[in-house]
């Protein structure tokens, strides 16, 4: 079978690594897949060397199927991203073409099986509507039905994704401050911009017992970097070496795992 897979990189990766992570997999199981994101250069450390039967394609805004690409057996659009208008249009054009070139062979051409891929949660409303369909009544997708998927943890919903025995494994030797002892309070902080980050870093500078604050990458090594330069403490080089706020609170830049 094929598979279109769509994938919007909103921030910290953790979108694009699902997508990849199904897009490897349905390909160790033999089949084929297109995986489309808007920016993939999260991929060039994440999976350097890629998979077989997985190509990495462009979507840009508005972009229309490319011409040649033939209709896929299932669309997955993920964690709420939506198909632009122009490419579920020529889309449907092409797919209605297939229809038209199969009729009296094999009969027409099914459309595609069309999921929603939802967040993983354990909330109750998850088994509720894992399953669910959502006929489109409107727009260039007029007549597709769209089905949902929760990933989950329980029988009733779409369950998760099980790393293969042979899957990579990655050692990565994490910053740390030898000076701390193990008493002594360490921190990994994942976050966006909080309004309240200035004030937070401080208090772990003026706490006694002494921190160390490992920032994972992305949006909050930026915000944390937007607040050094706020308070002229350091420059924006926190990809450098250790940034002492004082000698109870050390920072590291946590690399990309």
């Amino acid at each position: 079978m094929h598979w279109d897979i769509f994938c919007r990189v909103i921030d910290n990766f953790g979108d694009i690594g699902v997508c990849w992570r199904l897009s490897e997999q349905l390909a160790r199981r033999g089949q084929q897949v297109k995986l489309w994101v808007d920016d993939a250069s999260a991929l060039a450390w994440m999976v350097s060397g890629g998979c077989d039967g997985v190509q990495v394609m462009p979507w840009l805004p508005d972009q229309p199927m490319p011409e040649g690409h033939t209709p896929s057996d299932v669309v997955i659009e993920a964690f709420g991203c939506e198909v632009d208008a122009a490419w579920i249009a020529t889309y449907s054009i092409a797919l209605r073409a297939d229809s038209i070139s199969a009729k009296g062979q094999k009969g027409l051409k099914k459309p595609p099986v069309w999921i929603n891929l939802e967040y993983l949660s354990a909330e109750s409303y998850v088994e509720r509507s894992h399953g669910l369909s959502s006929p489109v009544m409107s727009g260039a997708a007029r007549g597709l039905t769209k089905w949902f998927f929760y990933p989950g943890f329980t029988l009733q919903t779409g369950g998760l994704l099980q790393e293969f025995a042979a899957a990579r494994v990655q050692s990565v030797e994490v910053p740390t401050d030898a000076s701390l002892q193990p008493s002594q309070r360490r921190v990994s902080l994942f976050c966006y911009e909080p309004p309240a980050l200035s004030q937070w870093v401080q208090q772990l500078a003026d706490a006694q017992q002494p921190s160390e604050l490992l920032v994972m990458p992305g949006r909050g090594q930026q915000a944390l970097k937007a607040v050094f330069f706020k308070q002229k403490r350091a420059s924006a080089g926190m990809e450098c070496a250790p940034n002492a706020i004082n000698s109870r609170a050390i920072i590291h830049a946590a690399p990309s795992l």
